[in-house]
């Protein structure tokens, strides 16, 4: 039995203060580096992988050797940052603050608040996802369809990291360039909608109309071996439709 007037473990461990970001203006902060809610959280994002690409591509650094690279670039950073704050009298202690000692390093609370993040971000996409899936906006999922296609192609000729290479330059400025010019890339949308329906509707007659004359080009040739075939065979006939259709007069 403890001693109640004894604080216990989980009493006595600081509670992690919730500090937003400074992108989450919008709910997901995907979306808002991505349209560049906060232009320099998304300019050092943009920069980053910028910077990988050109490690990766143009330098023919591993990915492996990369990620090591950055590594050793982020500890040998923190090395300068502490002494240039011991020489200074600390005035980067704001940056470099050290937790108390016993301060666990992976928290309960920590964990939660991250997967619930990482569920926010999903539901806030999924919904789109089930537009697409679902072919509740057809052009957004002819869009897509359209969009993997052209992965497909990029992947014949192309290597992985180019194309993820084009799918960031992409990211960080079609959909800013959508939002800019949301109306008019709607309009243009719904008119290039609007004319494939018409075209589609104009094919589904041509194509109907084509097929009931060839129903009846074929009805019309059967018809004299129907004559002599056996019922059960002229009973398929007729559920397939390929008897001659009587008149009224006849």
């Amino acid at each position: 039995m403890t001693d109640p007037a004894t604080p216990s473990a989980a009493a006595t461990t600081p509670e992690v203060p919730v500090v937003p970001l400074p992108v989450a203006q919008s709910k997901s902060r995907l979306k808002a580096i991505v349209l560049w809610r906060d232009p320099k959280i998304s300019a050092i994002v943009l920069a980053a992988c910028m910077l990988f690409f050109y490690l990766t591509l143009v330098r023919g650094l591993s990915v492996l050797s990369v990620i090591g690279a950055f590594s050793g670039a982020y500890l040998i950073l923190g090395i300068i940052i502490v002494n240039v704050n011991k020489r200074t009298g600390g005035k980067l202690n704001s940056y470099i603050t050290r937790p108390a000692t016993g301060t666990p390093l992976l928290r309960r609370e920590t964990i939660y608040r991250g997967v619930d993040t990482v569920i926010e971000e999903c539901n806030e996409v999924g919904e789109e996802i089930r537009d697409v899936l679902y072919c509740d906006k057809p052009p957004l999922t002819l869009g897509c369809a359209f969009v993997a296609f052209l992965v497909y192609i990029a992947g014949n000729y192309f290597s992985l990291l180019s194309v993820l290479l084009v799918g960031t330059i992409a990211l960080f400025t079609l959909p800013l360039a959508y939002e800019k010019n949301k109306k008019t890339v709607d309009d243009a949308v719904a008119r290039a909608s609007d004319a494939a329906a018409k075209h589609i509707e104009t094919g589904r007659k041509v194509a109907t109309d084509r097929a009931v004359k060839l129903r009846d080009v074929a009805a019309a040739k059967s018809a004299p071996l129907l004559e002599k075939a056996p019922p059960v065979a002229k009973n398929l006939a007729e559920k397939f439709g390929l008897t001659p259709v009587k008149s009224k007069n006849q």
